[in-house]
């Protein structure tokens, strides 16, 4: 259970640290090597996508290795929290589920902040939807406001917005419309739209190997627990005969302790190299720089698009199609 406090210690931080839609890195621009992003431009009618494209085979939209990118590679957490590895899909969800323990009042912004996150990290990009009459409105509350960059505009709108703002969190008297878009919405005439884009080191294949290490020892992992729990209670004579199972397990899943071991230390020196400055791309989107935040040593990616483009008959035929193409290959998917 140490393990599993701990652990849960350190979600809770890496919540904190990803609450930029960044991960950790050095600040620094020298050698970083510039990923362009393709992204759809809004358009009035059309359905929001959710996928991007990069221009380079070393990095890959979304976060790739999540949750190890983000130091948690323990076996023992991962048997205790979800009985297995988890998806990208079930982390984001944990830590959703941990912020809103803790700030119960913030549930319904937290909610709508990680399921915009889940999209991030895993198609590369997140959608803000937002009214500029707002920023006028703000302007007006508060003309000091007028020094924030883009960026910190528009979370000061989602944090005050009416749809997943939190009052207490509100620093003015003041309520926008903003707020993150979820699959299946589609972009409004009059409205702007903002994204938080990702691109990252691609280290899936190393990921899958520590996976696969992790899961094989599932089975110790649980067996373990099982004596631990018992030693807690036991009397002398029961930790003598409790230890020696503990010694019988190690030497039963020594295979499987000492590949997780080195699979780990490798993914460790891995994980490490693409947190260097060099390794964090600098992004940009359909060849335009992103507005770059920085908080708690995050990175994070901004990029605003401004009003939603009108939608050509064109453009509606091709989605039309493009549909049609999605719903049969959901339908022989499943």
């Amino acid at each position: 259970m140490k393990t599993v406090r701990k652990g849960i210690s350190i979600i809770l931080v890496i919540c904190m640290l990803i609450s930029t839609f960044a991960f950790i890195c050095a600040s620094a621009d020298t050698g970083r090597v510039t990923v362009n992003v393709r992204a759809d431009a809004p358009k009035a009618g059309l359905k929001a996508n959710y996928s991007i494209e990069v221009d380079t085979e070393y990095y890959v939209p979304g976060l790739s290795g999540m949750p190890f990118i983000t130091g948690m590679t323990d076996a023992g957490f991962y048997c205790e929290e979800f009985g297995k590895v988890p998806t990208m899909e079930e982390f984001i969800d944990y830590m959703s589920d941990k912020r809103v323990e803790g700030v119960p009042e913030a549930a319904k912004y937290y909610k709508a902040y990680y399921s915009a996150l889940k999209q991030a990290m895993t198609g590369g990009i997140a959608w803000i939807e937002y009214d500029e009459k707002d920023i006028e409105k703000l302007f007006e509350l508060a003309p000091e406001y007028k020094d924030i960059d883009r960026a910190g505009l528009i979370d000061m709108l989602l944090s005050c917005s009416d749809e997943c703002g939190v009052e207490e969190y509100a620093e003015i008297d003041f309520a926008s419309s903003a707020r993150y878009m979820q699959p299946g919405d589609k972009f409004k005439e009059g409205k702007s739209y903002a994204c938080r884009v990702y691109a990252s080191y691609n280290i899936e294949k190393e990921a899958d190997a520590l996976k696969d290490a992790i899961n094989a020892l599932m089975p110790y992992c649980r067996k373990k627990s099982e004596i631990d729990n018992k030693l807690k209670t036991a009397s002398e004579d029961e930790i003598t005969a409790l230890n020696g199972e503990l010694e019988q397990l190690k030497t039963q899943y020594d295979k499987e302790l000492r590949d997780y071991e080195a699979v780990r230390d490798t993914f460790e020196e891995l994980r490490q190299k693409t947190q260097l400055s060099d390794t964090i791309p600098v992004i940009t989107v359909n060849g335009e720089k992103t507005e770059e935040q920085t908080s708690g040593g995050g990175y994070g990616y901004f990029y605003d698009f401004g009003k939603a483009e009108k939608a050509t008959v064109i453009d509606l035929i091709i989605e039309f199609f493009e549909n049609i193409v999605n719903f049969f290959k959901n339908l022989f998917n499943f």
